[in-house]
């Protein structure tokens, strides 16, 4: 599919949740193929990842910089901004969720269980907490799950992990 057919197919689907989870599909289907253990065998984006010894990952792709270890707790979504804003890591205190978008980025799509690239161990193969409120329903917020990259929508007071972001300089 064409970026020009994805958008026309966007078009024909209105303003759903099931739409949206149809539309990136749509968009992806030329870069993803499933295995046979339900993962995808493509990445949708390359990223270069850089370590450092303080805890953190930088996206030399994005410039953003990532919690490398992660809390092995659950949140709800207002326990996950919290967490977040309270976050002193590598000598910053402007930790915050990141965006559906961003973390999509992030998933490795060659891997599965957990679908990211292993310099972000440890990292749970479940769900994870974005900052991006569902547009049609405010008490859902978008989650990815890392087990094998799905992306979908869930209730702000269920609870699931937290990686945190911010915007790095390099």
């Amino acid at each position: 599919m064409t970026y020009e057919e994805a958008l026309t197919y966007l078009q024909t689907l209105g303003n759903t949740a099931k739409s949206l989870c149809d539309a990136v599909t749509a968009i992806q289907a030329p870069v993803r193929t499933v295995k046979e253990d339900g993962c995808s065998a493509k990445r949708f984006i390359d990223n270069t990842f850089g370590t450092t010894t303080d805890g953190t990952i930088t996206d030399t792709q994005t410039g953003l910089m990532w919690q490398r270890d992660v809390s092995m707790a659950r949140y709800t979504w207002d326990q996950a901004l919290a967490y977040v804003h309270s976050l002193r890591l590598a000598g910053r205190s402007d930790w915050r969720l990141p965006t559906v978008q961003e973390l999509v980025n992030i998933i490795d799509y060659t891997r599965c269980n957990p679908a990211i690239d292993p310099i972000f161990s440890p990292t749970v193969a479940g769900y994870y907490w974005s900052a991006t409120t569902h547009a049609t329903y405010p008490s859902d917020a978008w989650v990815v799950d890392f087990f094998n990259g799905d992306v979908f929508f869930d209730n702000k007071d269920n609870t699931y992990y937290v990686r945190a972001v911010r915007a790095g300089s390099y």
